[in-house]
């Protein structure tokens, strides 16, 4: 009877470990499924690289939002991913330096106004000794990007004062349209670098107040575009009758929808605006109509569109604004919706992916760093 017993007790000796093997997969965090996969896509150079998508392919503008979504990650798992984060920015290092904002090795452009303003934001959270002149030389770019007079639009302009995702190098008086989504990046950068007394390096003076004035300038842009629209919320672009506004009437009028109203308050709030009418009135249409479920402000017939398109991004900016909501108990549940939206979506070995191309989702990269900045915001 011993041999038998002998024989039970080491199978189990053998199975115990898979076990445990097993409950521990079972009971990790999504968010750290994520990063796990999103780390093993880093290549050797130190780069994420879209498998999808032209000058991506190259790396900098998929490795800037790499960063940026790990950035806004615990500082634990921060730490524990400090030399492969450090090899990135070692990446974006040559290009950046020849150009003045972000750029792929051999100096093309990818994205340059959000990848400049998401690798400042990756470089304060990460704590990343970029020198004074380094930082001054990229928030130049991002100063000579706004549409204001320096890029000939005048004050009475729809678009002063906002950014586009194009930059300086064209046409005086020329846009794609200004959007809330690279204005609220921009300002986000700038809410970090806006005073020498948060920073270890000191800026020079000129820089701070030049960042000051295009930050006044940026909250007039947000309050006129909010102005657009008359339901409390916000449009997406500036531009008179810009196909980038995404939900429009069926007389073509540009309505109000959740992503971009995220974006909006998100500006406002890093360009330093906490109360006001526009501040008020956009929290109520959010408070209304925000949900993880699905992007509101579209009819029903769109939401095999834009909507579903829209998917990652639109939780990533809905989570990031719970944390800047003044009301915690519609934050806390917000905050559950997301993550529950999340769960669902995660594939087994832990990416997000969208069906649609749209917004270039379709992209694992894109899609996985929109929904770890989502999953790690509190």
């Amino acid at each position: 009877m011993q041999f038998p017993f002998r024989m039970f007790a080491v199978a189990i000796c053998i199975l115990l470990p898979a076990i445990s093997s097993t409950s521990r997969a079972a009971d990790e965090k999504p968010v750290d499924k994520a990063i796990q996969w999103l780390m093993k896509q880093q290549d050797e150079s130190g780069a994420w690289k879209s498998k999808h998508y032209g000058a991506m392919k190259q790396g900098a503008a998929t490795t800037s939002l790499a960063l940026y979504s790990l950035s806004m990650t615990s500082k634990a798992t921060r730490e524990k991913h400090r030399d492969a984060i450090e090899k990135a920015f070692s990446f974006l290092e040559p290009g950046t330096l020849a150009r003045g904002r972000v750029a792929n090795p051999d100096g093309s452009l990818d994205h340059p106004v959000y990848s400049t303003a998401m690798l400042l934001i990756a470089a304060h959270r990460f704590e990343r000794n970029f020198d004074a002149e380094q930082v001054e030389v990229l928030l130049d770019f991002l100063m000579r990007s706004q549409c204001v007079e320096g890029r000939g639009f005048e004050s009475d302009n729809p678009n002063y004062g906002g950014w586009d995702v194009i930059g300086p190098n064209v046409m005086p008086g020329k846009t794609s349209g200004t959007n809330v989504s690279v204005t609220r990046f921009v300002l986000e950068a700038y809410s970090l670098y806006d005073s020498n007394d948060n920073l270890k390096l000191k800026l020079d003076d000129a820089t701070m107040a030049r960042v000051e004035k295009s930050k006044q300038k940026a909250v007039q842009w947000l309050k006129r575009i909010h102005g657009m629209n008359s339901d409390g919320g916000f449009r997406f672009s500036a531009q008179p009758g810009s196909a980038l506004n995404k939900s429009k009437t069926a007389d073509g009028t540009p309505r109000s929808y959740g992503s971009a109203t995220c974006d909006g308050l998100l500006a406002l709030h890093f360009g330093g605006i906490a109360g006001g009418d526009t501040y008020d009135e956009g929290w109520t249409w959010q408070k209304t109509h925000a949900k993880a479920s699905e992007v509101p402000g579209f009819d029903e017939d769109e939401q095999s569109n834009w909507p579903r398109a829209l998917q990652f991004y639109h939780l990533q900016s809905l989570a990031r604004t719970t944390s800047v909501c003044p009301d915690r108990d519609w934050a806390k549940l917000m905050q559950s919706e997301v993550s529950s939206a999340l769960e669902l979506a995660q594939r087994d070995d832990g990416r997000f992916e969208n069906e649609s191309a749209l917004m270039r989702e379709n992209d694992p990269l894109i899609a996985t760093s929109f929904a770890i900045v989502a999953l790690s915001a509190q």
